[in-house]
């Protein structure tokens, strides 16, 4: 793996008027033939006439702002889920096939000046990405849903959300959200990997207040969220989890969900167990866990239970059958002995 530093130096805009801030980038080249790698040099040799000079060093193992990867090269899969995972932007070399989401596919015969353009495109990006002042990386916010699941909210309270002209009431106890409007629940789902909520726990809720409001499926509401096309959350903590709440997931069509809820629902689960019984990629399991943990329906081992509260009047069994929590779950007026 070679790692490509580069100085983006300071330069005035077209009105000559604003300094262009120093930015240090570090590229990581990796599992790239060797013409492949020759002509991504040049690529990004030609960024010069744009204030970055590029140099190139040995660094395996260093962090890099970027990856550029052949996608079948040994342990691409892994290398680019880490990448992605870690926040980097990763441009991959190969077919779209195959590749995860959340990764910008690049043509094995691109040509080197169409590159350039696409590097710069990304350079440029990355540099908006960078404090204005000292070029410095901005501080990364934390999705909205890692905050819901991080077990420092009460489980047993009401929340409400706002982002923009958008709001949320989130009911953990009851498993529904709402909203003012069904359109207001399909933004917020696509906005709920966003930083720029506010979360406010209220003390008390007056179900009138949201009278004529939108109420759907949180557990549902959270999965179709995770589940859309570019979603990459942080990588899940590689502790055991369990299923102790089988999720209401009526309203979304998820075969990778339900088949992980029947796994966790049988006991301890590590995340490479999950990964290797389903098939799927380690970022969807990982944003999937991230659903199941903000809806309270995990058990995380060795830390404190993000769990849904049990209501007074009906006490859970401690060792109530499956088909009794199902029903409950889904609001079903009956329980099997």
């Amino acid at each position: 793996m070679l790692i490509a530093l580069a100085r983006i130096d300071p330069t005035t805009d077209i009105e000559g008027t604003r300094k262009r801030q120093p930015m240090y980038l570090k590229v990581s080249l990796a599992g790239l033939p060797e013409e492949l790698a020759k002509r991504t040099r040049i690529a990004f040799n030609l960024q010069a006439a744009h204030g970055c000079s590029v140099g190139y060093v040995n660094g395996l193992g260093l962090p890099a702002d970027m990856l550029v990867i052949d996608a079948d090269s040994k342990d691409a899969k892994v290398v680019m889920e880490r990448a992605l995972q870690a926040g980097r932007k990763v441009l991959a070399f190969g077919h779209a096939a195959g590749i995860e989401h959340g990764v910008t596919v690049l043509k094995r015969d691109t040509p080197v000046t169409e590159l350039g353009n696409l590097f710069r495109a990304e350079i440029d990006r990355l540099r908006e990405r960078r404090d204005p002042v000292d070029g410095a990386p901005r501080r990364r916010g934390v999705p909205v849903i890692v905050r819901l699941a991080s077990g420092g909210i009460d489980a047993r309270a009401n929340l409400k959300l706002v982002s923009g002209d958008l709001t949320l009431i989130i009911r953990r106890g009851a498993s529904r959200v709402l909203a003012p409007s069904h359109s207001d629940i399909l933004v917020a789902a696509e906005r709920l990997m966003t930083t720029d909520w506010k979360v406010e726990v209220l003390t008390s809720f007056d179900i009138m207040s949201v009278r004529g409001w939108m109420s759907r499926s949180l557990d549902s509401f959270l999965v179709r969220a995770v589940r859309a096309r570019g979603v990459v959350l942080p990588r899940f903590p590689d502790t055991p989890v369990r299923l102790h709440d089988w999720p209401d997931l009526a309203e979304c069509n998820d075969p990778l969900a339900v088949e992980m809820a029947g796994l966790m629902s049988r006991g301890l689960v590590t995340i490479d167990r999950l990964v290797e019984y389903t098939g799927a990629g380690q970022i969807d399991v990982c944003n999937l866990l991230w659903a199941f943990r903000a809806a309270g329906l995990l058990t995380v081992s060795a830390t404190t239970p993000v769990r849904r509260p049990t209501p007074p009047t009906s006490q859970r069994q401690h060792r109530a059958s499956l088909l009794t929590r199902i029903a409950r779950r889904i609001g079903m007026g009956f329980a099997v002995p």
